[in-house]
């Protein structure tokens, strides 16, 4: 990514989102309990556990796509529980699920340029859509039909297309799964470069390692509840965690190419 690259938004304050002791209720079965998470701005955290653990029900949650039974969403110390999607995402929360929701049948280009025009004049939506192509090392297959894409493009021009939105925090579910080790790295680069520019990025994914190599903290989530929480080279030291967990023989060093 460009580091001179002045689209979107560059936060210059401090946003905080956070839950406080979030429940979800199915069939008289908590299957998110009490959880209580906290993101600043220009920081990135994992949301990890098993399946069937709670991670995408706490994500629909905080995006509006889900009400909570109990408990609140706070940005900025409002409560925004009331919000639906649209509204929270208007707000700068931002939600990419794990399924792609790429533009399958328009080009790379028109990914961006369809949702840019709904902002911008068709010049300037125009000239934005190639500077997050360049910046996201889309431009050279801007021509290309999105389904001709490798999961990891896809999942690039997802997050460019987020952009647009000028997300203070973005959800990204599961954005490691199905794609190969060097695009991986990629992913991880982007996601530190985003938190740079002071976007708070929550990050959920059973790959595990790959997660800890750029999150800041973790939130280890097992039937609902909260087990664990902290840096990953704590959390991978408590017993709770590596017996439900992680197991006995986890072993887990950061990576330098991920920084």
């Amino acid at each position: 990514m460009n580091n001179d690259y002045d689209f979107g938004r560059y936060l210059l304050e401090s946003d905080v989102l956070e839950t406080v002791e979030l429940t979800k209720i199915y069939e008289n079965i908590p299957v998110v309990n009490k959880i209580s998470i906290r993101i600043s701005s220009s920081h990135v955290i994992g949301l990890l556990g098993p399946n069937g653990a709670g991670k995408t029900t706490t994500f629909l949650m905080l995006s509006g796509i889900v009400k909570p039974d109990h408990g609140r969403v706070l940005l900025n110390g409002e409560d925004i529980n009331y919000l639906p999607s649209h509204l929270r995402a208007e707000r700068g929360l931002v939600y990419l699920p794990q399924q792609h929701s790429v533009f399958l049948k328009a080009s790379v280009y028109k990914n961006l340029y369809m949702v840019l025009q709904l902002y911008y004049d068709k010049k300037t939506a125009d000239q934005k859509a190639l500077e997050l192509l360049d910046d996201f090392g889309l431009l050279s297959i801007k021509d290309s039909t999105a389904y001709q894409l490798s999961g990891g493009e896809k999942r690039r021009l997802e997050i460019a297309r987020a952009m647009v939105m000028k997300p203070k925090f973005l959800f990204l579910d599961e954005p490691f799964t199905g794609i190969d080790p060097i695009t991986i790295i990629e992913i991880q680069k982007i996601i530190l470069k985003l938190r740079e520019r002071g976007i708070g990025v929550i990050v959920t994914d059973h790959n595990v390692k790959d997660t800890f190599d750029i999150t800041d903290k973790v939130y280890i989530i097992q039937k609902g509840r909260l087990l664990s929480s902290g840096h990953p080279s704590q959390v991978v030291k408590e017993e709770q965690t590596r017996l439900l967990f992680l197991g006995d023989d986890f072993e887990w060093k950061i990576r330098p190419a991920a920084r």
